[in-house]
């Protein structure tokens, strides 16, 4: 019974661990600094700093807009020659993605009024795609690089 005990509070101590793990890390900023070697890289480029952000994922559980913002700022404060956003704009958009995509764009724009020059790639939630067998929704798709490039958010086609 003892062993029943120790087994149950372990179990339930481990599950407690992962369910604040999974309810903190969406709030932390993971920032890695990683240095390329690129032969005949052009003089203007040598130097320069980019920076990658990547699986935004608006209108998920836990909404995590607010940490897409503080990076945002950050990067208008940095600096950097671009940023290239990697997809997942969105995450699950209903029959009207609008509210998801707005809010989204909403929170890239300030890279590109700032002058920062801003490239995306989009993910397969941006293509409503939840599997890798799932057919992609093309205006889904659409309309979110339609939102970002009104925004000067150049989109790198697939």
């Amino acid at each position: 019974m003892k062993q029943i005990k120790f087994i149950l509070f372990g179990f339930l101590g481990i599950m407690g661990l992962l369910l604040g793990w999974g309810l903190i890390e969406p709030y932390i900023i993971d920032t890695e600094e990683e240095v390329a070697q690129i032969p005949d890289l052009p003089a203007a480029w040598q130097g320069q700093r980019i920076a990658v952000i990547a699986d935004w994922q608006v209108g998920m559980w836990l909404d995590n807009t607010a940490t897409i913002n503080r990076i945002v700022e950050r990067l208008v404060e940095e600096r950097p020659a671009l940023v290239l956003v990697i997809g997942d704009f969105v995450y699950k958009p209903g029959a009207d993605p609008s509210p998801e995509i707005n809010q989204a764009i909403d929170l890239v724009r300030p890279l590109s009024q700032a002058g920062i020059t801003t490239y995306a790639v989009l993910g397969n939630h941006d293509y409503g795609m939840n599997s890798k067998q799932a057919p992609p929704n093309e205006q889904l798709a659409a309309k979110v690089q339609k939102s970002l490039e009104a925004v000067g958010v150049e989109v790198f086609q697939k």
